[in-house]
């Protein structure tokens, strides 16, 4: 884990390092994961009797203990204070309260994690993940919204294993912690190489300096083998705030189970967190679609012949961020049909069916854009079809990981 000697957490954290029987202080470090608050160090005297004191901004107190340092004078606490208040923490002497060293600065931590989702998005322990910023570090939820299914009287779990955040300012360090060992590992990205690295413990950290996805991959793992196994999503935003605006219908963190159209003029919203068991319908002028959400297929294993989402006749329309999970044979992703002047920017696509196409443009869809996308599916990535008078024209294709 990656440490600070002082720090904010979403906010201000001011911390004033204070040892008791002794001159100086080292080795101190404090950072947050879903235990609290952990601080640690060492005095230069030992069995030195510390109190340790935290307070919000207000000066109220919401933790106060004592803690010993050992003969050699190191010491360890975990302080329960949750993340996102803004707190100064104090040690000081037992006995007398006197300070003896200050150390204090300001560090920020820009990383959003997002809401868990809905019982029906399951929880995987095949990756433990987590995400570092400034020294602050913080557990993710991985999910896997792979199927269970028979072939030849055995029993595969086709994974789509993922976990996502979002973030600002100084880039980021992702550590991987595979539950099984592995013999190599891959990171794969559109573009630039991340850098990355094996940690003697079997983790996989990997440095970010600006909102990516990318895969991390073990041991060469086909595509194609039966439960692909031994791959992990992750997926990396830039915060965007919520629309506003009587046109935007918004769809709060949690499961919403329904079919949906948009008509001219529509901005639907997935907040971070939120599921729409469903089908969606695009039609008409200047439609969009955004936010971190997901479309999660209504059907399992054998599907209805129809799009996840469906454009056209439409102009305009933009698709921004959200992420599509297809679980059923016969069901393609994103479908245009005369969709002109469409944008469909960083949408995720998971899905693990025979003809589970990933974006389609049909006849009469003119001027398309399709840039930053993340798709991994089992059939067709990207079709462009249509009759030979009418067929497609001028989709620009960029920075897509197929």
């Amino acid at each position: 884990m990656k440490k600070i000697t002082s720090g904010i957490i979403a906010g201000m954290l001011a911390v004033s390092m204070l040892s008791a029987n002794a001159s100086a202080m080292t080795d101190y470090s404090i950072f947050w994961d879903s235990g609290g608050l952990h601080i640690k160090g060492r005095t230069s005297g030992g069995n030195a009797n510390m109190g340790v004191s935290i307070t919000d901004s207000s000066g109220k107190p919401i933790y106060a203990n004592q803690v010993k340092s050992d003969e050699n004078g190191s010491f360890s606490f975990v302080a329960n204070a949750a993340y996102g208040d803004d707190m100064t923490v104090r040690l000081s002497d037992a006995s007398t309260g006197e300070t003896i060293t200050e150390n204090s600065q300001s560090l920020k931590s820009g990383i959003e994690i997002y809401p868990d989702y809905p019982d029906i998005i399951p929880k995987n322990d095949d990756f433990a993940v987590t995400v570092a910023q400034n020294g602050i570090e913080r557990p993710l939820s991985v999910y896997d919204t792979g199927i269970t299914y028979t072939e030849d009287d055995n029993t595969y779990v086709r994974h789509r294993r993922f976990c996502e955040f979002a973030f600002t300012g100084d880039g980021v360090t992702v550590t991987v912690t595979p539950k099984e060992e592995y013999s190599s590992y891959e990171v794969i990205a559109h573009g630039t190489e991340l850098p990355s690295v094996k940690n003697d413990d079997g983790s996989i950290s990997i440095e970010l300096d600006k909102p990516r996805n990318f895969i991390v991959r073990l041991d060469g793992d086909t595509w194609f083998s039966k439960d692909m196994g031994k791959v992990l999503c992750v997926l990396a935003d830039e915060p965007h705030a919520a629309p506003s605006g009587s046109n935007v219908i918004y769809k709060a963190a949690g499961l919403h189970e329904e079919d949906i159209t948009l008509t001219g003029g529509q901005t639907l919203y997935l907040a971070p967190g939120a599921v729409v068991k469903g089908k969606m319908k695009v039609t008409g002028t200047n439609v969009k679609i955004c936010g971190t959400g997901m479309l999660y297929d209504p059907n399992e294993t054998n599907g209805d012949g129809r799009y996840m989402l469906g454009v056209g006749p439409s102009y305009n329309t933009q698709i921004q961020d959200v992420k599509i999970v297809g679980r059923s044979r016969g069901n393609y992703n994103i479908t245009l049909s005369g969709a002109d002047n469409s944008v469909i920017d960083n949408v995720r696509i998971l899905s693990c069916m025979i003809s589970d196409d990933g974006i389609s443009v049909f006849s009469g869809s003119d001027n398309l854009k399709i840039k930053n996308c993340f798709i991994y599916n089992i059939d067709d990535a990207l079709v462009m079809g249509g009759s030979s008078r009418n067929y497609p024209s001028k989709t620009e294709i960029t920075g897509c990981l197929i």
